[in-house]
C-alpha cells in the first residue's frame, strides 16, 4: 500500500506518497481522476506540480489548501440545514459520477483492479468485464471467511467511483460547498464499491453507523456490499 503524508502552507497542501509501483500508477491514476471529476462539475483541488523523484521511488503532488476542514471534524458542528444541503451535494456528486460508465473493471489508465475492498493476494483479471468481474466476487464470497456467505454478485455495470468517500475525504469549505479529496482508488467498478467506504470507515462515530446504513443506500442509489440487499 502506498503511504502517504501531508505538509501544508497557507495556500497549499503537498502530499507525499511512497511508491510500491515504480510505474507510478497511482500517480497516473489519481491525476486521471482529478482531471475528469471537475467535468462533471465536482470540485477538487487543482494540482500545480507533480514532483517525482525516481530515485527513491515517491513523488510529492502540489495542491490548493481548501480553507474550511473535513466531514469528519465538521460533523457535530453542522445545523440540520447545513446537513441536509451536503446530503443533496453528494447526491449530485454519486450521480455525476454514475454517468460515466466503462465496459472494463479497474481504475482508470491501465485498469488495474484495485480496490481497498479486494483481497490483494488473489486480485481479479485486469481489464475484467463487468460479468467476469461479478464472478470473481462470488467466488471469493463462498470462501469460509468470505463477505458474503456465498450470495451470488448480480452483474453490474462498471460506473466512475472514487472508492473512499468516507468522512475524512469529503471537504466542507466555508461556503458550505463539498470538495472532494485523495482519488487514489478511483476507477471503473460497481456503485455498491462507493456505498462500502461511506458506512465501513473505521473512523466514523459508531453510533451513527445505522444512520448512515440507510442513508449511503439514499444518497448513493445503491445498497452497501456487507448487506445481503446489495448482492440482489
Amino acid at each position: 500500500m502506498s503511504t502517504w503524508a501531508c505538509r501544508k502552507t497557507q495556500r497549499l497542501i503537498w502530499k507525499i506518497l511512497c511508491q510500491r509501483d515504480p510505474s507510478k500508477q497511482w500517480l497516473l491514476d489519481e491525476q486521471k481522476a482529478m482531471e475528469a471529476a471537475p467535468t462533471l462539475g465536482i470540485r477538487v483541488p487543482t494540482i500545480h506540480r507533480v514532483v517525482i523523484d525516481e530515485k527513491n521511488n515517491f513523488f510529492v503532488m502540489i495542491m490548493d489548501l481548501i480553507p474550511g476542514s473535513n466531514v469528519y471534524d465538521s460533523w457535530f458542528k453542522l445545523s440540520w440545514r447545513s446537513t441536509i444541503s451536503l446530503a443533496l451535494q453528494m447526491r449530485q456528486i454519486l450521480h455525476a459520477l454514475s454517468t460515466i460508465t466503462s465496459p472494463v473493471t479497474g481504475k482508470l489508465v491501465n485498469s488495474i483492479i484495485e480496490s481497498p475492498w479486494i483481497e490483494a493476494g488473489y486480485p481479479p483479471a485486469r481489464r475484467s468485464t463487468p460479468a467476469m468481474f461479478a464472478g470473481y466476487l462470488s467466488a471469493w464470497t463462498t470462501l469460509p471467511k468470505g463477505v458474503g456467505a456465498g450470495w451470488p454478485f448480480p452483474v453490474r455495470p462498471n460506473i466512475f467511483v472514487h472508492q473512499d468517500l468516507v468522512f475524512r475525504n469529503i471537504h466542507v469549505d466555508p461556503q458550505n460547498r463539498l470538495w472532494v479529496l485523495d482519488w487514489g482508488y478511483a476507477g471503473y467498478f460497481p456503485s455498491c464499491f462507493e456505498s462500502m467506504a461511506i458506512v465501513e470507515d473505521p473512523l466514523n462515530p459508531g453510533f451513527l453507523s445505522p444512520t448512515l446504513h440507510g442513508l449511503s443506500g439514499w444518497v448513493g442509489g445503491d445498497g452497501v456490499f456487507t448487506n445481503s440487499s446489495s448482492w440482489e
